[in-house]
C-alpha cells in the first residue's frame, strides 16, 4: 500500500509494508487517512542521517498513535500481534503502541521510513523519520521499527538533506511542511483496519479546518490561523440597491444597539447587495438572526446569517472592509425603509 505525502519541497510516495509490520502500518495509514499529519513540519533534519516529522505540536515531543486517539489496543488484539517480545513487555502508555520488528525490515538504504519513539522501548506514537544516509544504519535495527520505504521522490530527499538547519536544535531555518497525505487502498489492506479509530471524527474535522486556516494565513487571506469569526456580527444579503446602512441600523436596532454597513463598489459606489450589522452583545445578535432571516426590507426578502468575515481583525493592520459607506448609528438617515415580518 502506498501513501502520497505532499510537502513544501515536493511529493513523496511511501510504500508501506502491511505484511511484515501490520500494527505499525495500520497506525501510520490511519493517521494519514485522518489527515493527522497535515501541517506537521520536519522538526529535525540531520544531514546524511535522518529527517523527522509527524508531531502536530512541532516541538518534537508531541503526537499520539491512532490507538491512543481512540483506545489502546485490547489485550490479545493488535498489541499481541506485535510479537512475543511485546507480549512479555510492560504495557505501553495509552498514547503509544508496542515495538514491532521483522528481520526483513532494516535500515538498509536511503529512503527507509521508520518510527521515531518518544524515548525507550514501546513508545511509538505518530512521529516517524526518513533515512537520508546512503548506507545502512545497523545500530538502529531492532531499536526503531521500520515499516516502509520511499518509492518516489528522490529530489525531495536531496532537498531535505541539503536543508539549512539550526546547529543546536537541528530544526530547518526555513520551515518544511507536510501539506497533505493521500492513502491509496488496495487488496492487501482491510479498509476497516485502516480507519480504526475514525470514530474520532470531530478531531479529524478540526485538524482539516486548521489546515485550511493555515493555508489562508500563508496566502494572506487571514491575519492568523487562529482567527475566528465574530459572534456579534450578522451578514445580510439580497438587499435592495437603495437600502442604506442607516436604514438597516434602524430596522435591526429593535434587538439592541447596533451599527450597519452596506458594502459598495469601490469605483461606482453602487451597493453590492449585502451588508454587515454589528451588535454590542451576542444575545442581541442571536435574537436578530432568529427573527430577521427572510424578512422583507424595501420589497426584498433578505437572507440573514452569522458573519464569517474576519475583517475586524484586520483593522489596525492597514486592511479593512473596504468599499463601505459610513456606518449608521441606529438613527434614521433619510429615505424610507419598511420591514415586514415573515
Amino acid at each position: 500500500m502506498s501513501v502520497l505525502i505532499e510537502t513544501s519541497l515536493g511529493d513523496l510516495v511511501i510504500d508501506v509494508d502491511t505484511v511484515h509490520a501490520p500494527v505499525t502500518a495500520a497506525n501510520f495509514l490511519a493517521l494519514c487517512h485522518l489527515k493527522y499529519y497535515n501541517n506537521c513540519t520536519f522538526h529535525r533534519v540531520e544531514r546524511d542521517f535522518i529527517a523527522q516529522t509527524g508531531d502536530p505540536t512541532r516541538t518534537g515531543t508531541g503526537g499520539s498513535s491512532v490507538y491512543g486517539l481512540c483506545a489502546p489496543p485490547a489485550a490479545g488484539g493488535a498489541a499481541a500481534a506485535a510479537g512475543a517480545a511485546a507480549a512479555t513487555a510492560a504495557p505501553p502508555p495509552p498514547r503509544f503502541f508496542a515495538d514491532e520488528f521483522h528481520p526483513s525490515l532494516k535500515h538498509s538504504r536511503r529512503g527507509v521510513v521508520a518510527m521515531a519513539p518518544a524515548g525507550g522501548p514501546h513508545t511509538n506514537g505518530s512521529q516517524f523519520y526518513i533515512q537520508l544516509a546512503a548506507g545502512p544504519l545497523p545500530y538502529l535495527d531492532g531499536v526503531n521499527p521500520v515499516f516502509g520505504f520511499v518509492a518516489e521522490g528522490a529530489a525531495v530527499l536531496d532537498a531535505l538533506n541539503d536543508a539549512v538547519v539550526d546547529a543546536g536544535t537541528l530544526k530547518p531555518l526555513r520551515r518544511i511542511r507536510v501539506h497533505h497525505t493521500i492513502v491509496g487502498l488496495d487488496s492487501d489492506m482491510d479498509e476497516a483496519a485502516l480507519v480504526a479509530g475514525a470514530a474520532d471524527g470531530t478531531a479529524a474535522a478540526a485538524r482539516q479546518a486548521r489546515s485550511r486556516a493555515v493555508v489562508l494565513e500563508l496566502v494572506g487571506d487571514m491575519p492568523s490561523a487562529d482567527a475566528a469569526p465574530p459572534e456579534d456580527v450578522l451578514f445580510v444579503c439580497k438587499l435592495n440597491p437603495l437600502t442604506r446602512g442607516a436604514d438597516l441600523a434602524l430596522i435591526f436596532a429593535r434587538f439592541g444597539p447596533c451599527t450597519a454597513q452596506v458594502i459598495r463598489d469601490g469605483a461606482t459606489g453602487a451597493s453590492l447587495g449585502y451588508a454587515f450589522v454589528e451588535f454590542e452583545s451576542v444575545a442581541s445578535c442571536e435574537a436578530a438572526y432568529r427573527k430577521m432571516d427572510g424578512v422583507l426590507i424595501d420589497d426584498r426578502r433578505v437572507k440573514v446569517d452569522f458573519s464569517q468575515s474576519v475583517a475586524r481583525l484586520w483593522r489596525g493592520r492597514g486592511r479593512g472592509r473596504g468599499g463601505g459607506e459610513a456606518r449608521g448609528g441606529g438613527g434614521r438617515g433619510g429615505g424610507s425603509s419598511r420591514a415586514a415580518g415573515r
